[in-house]
């Protein structure tokens, strides 16, 4: 698959028309985990989410949404935490996958 093909947190998803072709709306993806936008939840995402938790940069936008693994709602999520952390590295370690339908 070229870049194009692949979805990541962040993509853009447009529905259009059939008939003329015109854009009807537009939706942003979120995948949960994937914090850096590269479409993989891996170590890089581990970091990313660590950093946040300890404070050392913050996860803004789209990527604290994808972030927010525990939320109950994560689009009204201001944080990332500790839960969050776990959950990641259970995914990436292959012990539970994260739940991507919200």
């Amino acid at each position: 698959a070229n870049d194009s093909d692949v979805v990541t947190t962040g993509t853009t998803i447009m529905l259009k028309s059939a008939l003329d072709g015109s854009t009807l709306t537009a939706y942003h993806a979120v995948i949960f985990g994937d914090v850096n936008n590269d479409g993989i939840i891996d170590e890089f995402d581990i970091v990313y989410i660590k950093r946040d938790v300890w404070e050392i940069s913050q996860l803004s936008g789209i990527n604290m949404v994808a972030g927010a693994i525990s939320s109950d709602d994560p689009l009204k999520s201001s944080e990332v935490n500790e839960f969050d952390f776990v959950f990641i590295k259970r995914q990436v370690w292959e012990i539970a996958p994260i739940n991507q339908s919200r």
